[in-house]
């Protein structure tokens, strides 16, 4: 969630968060019923405003928006279960792929599906008519997810093997998703300007600056923390390259707490526009590297939870002296306490423009 005054400081709650304040239900209607959604998407506005409406965050009198997705909570699963992948629902946390646990045989021959009859996406496209429909245009999108991600989510723990035994069948892999996430992209961007607002909110702040007449779209590379830059460079660049010539401006998700080892796969992305760098990475460093990039800076939800609301002045603090192009806080659970969630914007306030003199630890250790 974005604000409408103060810093240009994110914040995006868990579903458990919202369960267990509020009683909101992201079960299986959530995102299949686009009017029980949009009448829930009201609410949550009403109700962050209710909480927070002092700190520029929620709408005291929301409007409905023909939204594909929530833009208040994380969750990737769609190209997963365009792939195959069976979801489990459930009311207070994020859609859950279940593993496809594709064998050798299906992976070796696995294509890219027809979107217009796949699994999930054809009823995203089901929407997508019904919102135009009723409202003459369609807002949001549904996170696009990462080729990673997406191979651990339909081949499983098998794809590691894969990449240093089976290369070729990695790369088959890697080249039916990275053509899936194109089509599915594609598909909404055609219908909605955004197409990565369910990967990371900040989107919509790089979307205001950036010049370009689409809205970014952001991979989430939440598993290259398990891989080194070599294999990176090898098995995931490419694709990275090729979502970003077909879908620009393209930036990288990178939440892991050691962007460090893979700067130099990130910074030979032709057409990297926007990268996020995950809480713990040497911010100060990557800031440099990526000095003509839009940077958005993500503080810890578990550093949050665990920490008093001096702590959480400190840390932001750094993360402000290191001058990023936006902050933000993703996955706040119900363990969080307002009082937190005060400590960090207040803390964006005060700090975003008065840092100079703070000389910031180059990697902060997760706590």
């Amino acid at each position: 969630m974005i604000r409408s005054h103060g810093a240009p400081a994110g914040i995006t709650f868990h579903p458990k968060w919202w369960h267990t304040n509020f009683g909101t239900n992201f079960n299986k209607p959530f995102y299949y019923d686009p009017k029980f959604r949009i009448e829930q998407d009201m609410t949550m506005r009403r109700q962050l405003w209710e909480k927070f409406g002092d700190l520029g965050i929620g709408e005291k009198h929301p409007e409905p928006q023909p939204i594909i997705g929530s833009k208040f909570t994380a969750m990737g699963w769609m190209i997963a279960a365009t792939l195959g992948a069976q979801i489990r629902y459930l009311d207070d946390a994020p859609p859950w792929p279940i593993c496809a646990e594709w064998d050798d045989d299906y992976a070796d021959h696995v294509k890219v599906p027809d979107i217009t009859t796949a699994p999930f996406m054809s009823d995203v496209l089901r929407q997508m008519d019904w919102l135009e429909k009723e409202y003459g245009y369609i807002d949001g999108d549904i996170n696009l997810q990462g080729v990673l991600n997406v191979a651990i989510e339909t081949r499983g723990q098998m794809i590691f093997i894969d990449m240093i035994e089976h290369p070729e069948r990695a790369h088959h892999i890697f080249d039916v998703i990275a053509d899936t996430i194109i089509a599915c992209a594609g598909a909404i961007r055609e219908r909605s300007r955004s197409t990565s607002i369910g990967v990371t909110t900040m989107a919509m702040l790089y979307d205001r600056v950036s010049g370009f007449e689409r809205g970014v779209t952001v991979v989430s590379n939440c598993t290259v923390e398990m891989i080194s830059n070599e294999h990176y460079e090898e098995f995931i660049l490419p694709y990275d390259t090729r979502i970003s010539e077909t879908l620009r401006p393209f930036g990288v998700h990178h939440c892991g707490f050691n962007l460090d080892h893979v700067t130099k796969g990130y910074s030979k992305i032709p057409n990297l526009d926007f990268i996020e760098i995950g809480y713990g990475s040497g911010l100060k460093t990557c800031r440099r590297i990526f000095a003509d990039k839009y940077v958005n800076a993500r503080y810890g939800p578990v550093k949050m939870r665990n920490s008093t609301c001096e702590e959480i002045d400190f840390d932001v603090a750094e993360i402000c002296a290191c001058r990023p192009d936006s902050m933000s806080v993703v996955a706040v659970d119900d363990h969080v306490t307002d009082e937190q969630v005060r400590a960090y914007f207040n803390a964006a306030d005060k700090w975003w423009n008065n840092a100079d003199h703070i000389q910031p630890r180059d990697v902060i250790p997760p706590k």
